[in-house]
C-alpha cells in the first residue's frame, strides 16, 4: 500500500510540534505511523536538536514533555477504546 503523502499536513505538524505534541500524538491523529512523522519531521527540518520552541532549558522542555506524552498516551488510548465500542 502506498504511504500517504503528509505534505498537505506541513502547517499542521509544525504547528503540533511547537505545541510539543509526540510524534505517536500527531501519527494518531493523522492515521500513519510513527516512523511516517518521524521521517517527514526529518526531511522538513522540524526537529532540530536542542533548539526549544519555547525558549525553556532542556531539562524544563523535557519535563515538560514528557507530562504531554503521557496525557497523549491516555487520551489516545480512550480514543481507541470510544473507536472500539462502535
Amino acid at each position: 500500500m502506498p504511504r500517504r503523502s503528509l505534505r498537505p499536513h506541513l502547517n499542521q505538524i509544525r504547528a503540533w510540534v511547537r505545541q510539543g505534541r509526540t510524534d505517536a500524538w500527531v501519527a494518531h491523529q493523522l492515521e500513519v505511523s510513527v516512523r511516517d512523522i518521524e521521517q517527514f519531521k526529518r526531511q522538513n527540518e522540524l526537529v532540530i536538536e536542542g533548539e526549544n520552541p519555547d525558549g525553556a532549558s532542556s531539562s524544563e522542555y523535557l519535563e515538560e514533555i514528557d507530562l504531554r506524552a503521557e496525557a497523549d498516551a491516555l487520551i489516545a488510548a480512550e480514543l481507541e477504546a470510544a473507536e472500539a465500542e462502535t
